[in-house]
């Protein structure tokens, strides 16, 4: 079966990604016929690899296009003509985009759609990406009407900072907007006040487990509900499993562990500056409890997915991700019937991270009142809700998941509960610029070389602090 993105991109070396965003907010101060700043060195940015222009797919897709409840009122200022659409190439791999086409256009005959592949590798390719659409808009053009695939703390926020990508709000309807979640109409306004994407669907984190090894261990399969219970757990299936991993996930990345984990110890997780705060005494009490759930962990917990890679065969007996990774275990011959997925445990509250994959309008689009059109009718319509649920993920809006709530996957309810109290990565460049490379280097120390949960926090708040100032001076 063929998957959307399966995770959340991995983090570049801090240096370049550092270059590359610092160097690209730089560039807004540069008039429209300046030099655009390069990411790594003064290297010729690439050109996004696009794809042959392919035409609504010969597939029959049965009746039209049916807005949700959320897209009740459709913009009606459109021209029609011709609809360029860039998507980012895991996009069709995941939903079949030709039908998504072909369901619009037999709606709107009057419509040609050109779709356009754009072969962006998240982790190499975003900053060559980003380049390309200031340079387009310093000449006053652009080859899309709409994108579909950027995240929205990557590519969108130097996007909107360099003013490469028009706001949403005049084209799309304020019922649309209105009906997100709050966390994630916050996550996608930014430091403007201004929304600059259309979040298409979520990632959310959660917590997955084997159904047979809690019975056999404890003798229920009933989820852990507390951080708390997680480690009473673990212990349990330690000492009733030997053979097993009792609990997996990828402690070096904050995005994964440590954050969602932060979500439910307090609310206060960035600062004004939009930060970190990690003087806040939750923090500490975050970093103590990764500490504690590591020696549960398979050793390949350091490595990229490699928690997910063990539950997939079978040697782990709980974890920390997103659905996708539960796909990932069935797909590899895990029983179907035995893998759940819960809500991400509670501490002092309930809460989650999640993140976006965005639809955006650049700046000189030039029918940006059919690409609003096509965000609102076609990326949400019925058909495309299903296909977006079909390939485990969330839809961040309220009435379409109240609308299929009786049809809702049993590994979606949970997590779409939790998204109205979750948190998003903030829409600035903070956290891959230092947050993360810091917190990754801190982290191995504190789990590798002995260093105090203490010193932890303390040397991840002062080099944050930091890092900011470095970054903005």
């Amino acid at each position: 079966m063929a998957l959307f993105r399966t995770r959340p991109p991995s983090v570049p070396h801090a240096l370049s990604r550092r270059q590359f965003l610092r160097q690209t907010l730089l560039a807004a101060a540069v008039t429209a016929g300046g030099a655009i700043l390069s990411a790594c060195g003064g290297s010729t940015p690439a050109t996004p690899t696009a794809g042959v222009a392919t035409k609504p797919g010969a597939t029959a897709v049965t009746g039209a296009a049916t807005g949700t409840s959320a897209t009740a009122a459709p913009v009606t200022s459109s021209k029609g003509g011709k609809l360029t659409v860039g998507v980012y190439a895991y996009v069709p791999q995941g939903i079949p985009f030709d039908q998504v086409v072909k369901t619009y256009t037999t709606k709107y005959p009057n419509v040609q759609i050109d779709v356009q592949p754009l072969g962006n590798d998240i982790t190499s390719d975003s900053a060559a990406f980003v380049q390309r659409m200031v340079a387009e808009t310093q000449a006053k053009r652009s080859s899309y009407d709409l994108i579909a695939g950027p995240t929205t703390w990557i590519e969108v926020a130097p996007l909107a900072k360099l003013g490469a990508i028009d706001t949403i709000e005049s084209y799309v309807p304020r019922t649309l907007l209105d009906d997100l979640y709050d966390p994630v109409r916050k996550g996608v306004t930014f430091s403007d006040g201004k929304i600059y994407s259309m979040p298409w669907w979520a990632d959310v984190v959660g917590y997955m487990y084997r159904k047979s090894m809690l019975t056999t261990a404890l003798g229920s399969d009933t989820p852990p509900q507390t951080w708390d219970d997680v480690v009473t757990y673990a212990s349990t299936l330690k000492s009733k499993l030997p053979d097993k991993s009792a609990y997996g996930a990828d402690w070096p990345q904050s995005h994964r562990l440590f954050l969602p984990i932060l979500t439910t110890m307090t609310s206060s997780i960035y600062t004004s500056d939009g930060i970190w705060n990690a003087d806040d005494p939750a923090f500490l009490q975050a970093l103590e409890l990764v500490k504690k759930l590591v020696p549960y962990m398979p050793a390949s917990a350091q490595q990229d997915l490699g928690s997910s890679k063990a539950f997939q065969a079978g040697n782990v007996a709980m974890a920390t991700y997103w659905p996708t990774q539960v796909l990932r275990a069935i797909q590899a011959g895990q029983p179907k019937d035995d893998i759940v997925m819960s809500a991400n445990p509670k501490s002092k509250q309930a809460g989650t991270l999640f993140w976006n994959a965005d639809v955006i309008i650049p700046k000189y689009s030039p029918n940006k009142e059919e690409a609003g059109r096509f965000m609102n009718e076609a990326l949400l319509a019925d058909f495309t809700v299903e296909k977006t649920y079909d390939n485990w993920k969330i839809l961040p809006y309220k009435s379409i998941n109240e609308k299929y709530q009786s049809r809702l996957p049993d590994w979606a309810k949970p997590l779409v509960g939790q998204i109205s109290t979750g948190a998003p990565i903030p829409m600035n460049p903070y956290w891959l610029n230092f947050e993360q490379p810091i917190f990754k280097e801190e982290a191995e120390k504190m789990i590798l070389q002995g260093q105090s949960t203490a010193d932890t926090q303390k040397n991840i708040a002062s080099r944050i602090k930091a890092g900011y100032k470095d970054f903005k001076g």
